[in-house]
């Protein structure tokens, strides 16, 4: 979709031209999700399928900079990168550009709808290295519940207050997985509020030969578990809720 030069760069900051062109724009944007192109940011030039009305953060190229640097440092050609909570293919798209042909991508997403969009933006991208697994990884394998938060538009296996239920889904562990893919260089987590399944089921992984980890933390509490659960790792934050963790080679030698 193609919009207005001055519209669009009204619309990639939080500036007060841009809190005034929104409404306006928002009455001539589609209702239902619609192929743009990320407009800034490292995913600049990325296609993806969005809902044009509340993901304009996606458009503008203002979600997760951070994330997608470090993912710029971290994946070289040849990597095999793990994106957990794929949703609709942000870090999936950008890491298909770092690894190249010879590398590869596992996009794990359990959410009907949001599968056929990133499913959309594979094609899109022209994304040849990219395989999308429809399942959650979690504790265990079997089918679990992915609850609908009545609060936001986000998914989660972790039922609470504001939570309803929606779609029966298949999960998976990171352990079994890596026994039928081999290990990735470097798995994202975004899970909302799932992590510490998602870690849980990956413990002869993370335990045997550590691969290098983002992972979104919603809790100072969450971080503190996850550095006591899992010393090997040094823990740098990237922006407000999301974490690198680095295996430390001197630790996982002596553990």
């Amino acid at each position: 979709m193609r919009i207005p030069a001055f519209v669009a760069s009204a619309l990639k900051g939080d500036q007060p031209m841009g809190r005034l062109v929104r409404p306006l724009a928002n009455r001539l944007l589609p209702t239902h999700p619609i192929p743009v192109t990320v407009l800034s940011g490292p995913a600049k030039g990325l296609k993806l399928v969005i809902d044009t009305r509340n993901e304009k953060f996606f458009w503008t190229g203002a979600h997760e900079p951070e994330v997608l640097n470090a993912l710029g440092r971290l994946l070289h050609p040849g990597s095999v990168y793990w994106d957990v909570g794929a949703h609709i293919g942000l870090h999936a798209m950008f890491a298909s550009r770092c690894v190249g042909p010879d590398g590869h991508i596992h996009a794990f997403e359990p959410a009907p709808a949001t599968i056929a969009r990133l499913r959309r933006a594979v094609a899109l991208n022209h994304a040849k290295n990219i395989t999308i697994h429809e399942m959650a990884l979690s504790d265990k394998a079997g089918s679990a519940v992915l609850y609908n938060s009545d609060a936001s538009a986000t998914r989660t296996l972790v039922p609470g207050i504001q939570h309803s239920e929606g779609d029966s889904v298949q999960c998976e562990t990171a352990d079994r997985m890596a026994e039928r893919l081999g290990r990735p260089d470097l798995i994202k987590i975004d899970v909302e509020g799932a992590e510490k399944m998602v870690l849980a089921g990956a413990r002869d992984l993370l335990s045997r030969d550590p691969p290098v980890l983002i992972v979104e933390y919603w809790t100072d509490d969450a971080v503190a578990h996850a550095k006591t659960a899992f010393p090997q790792y040094r823990f740098v934050q990237l922006d407000q809720v999301d974490w690198l963790m680095t295996p430390d080679q001197e630790r996982s030698a002596n553990g």
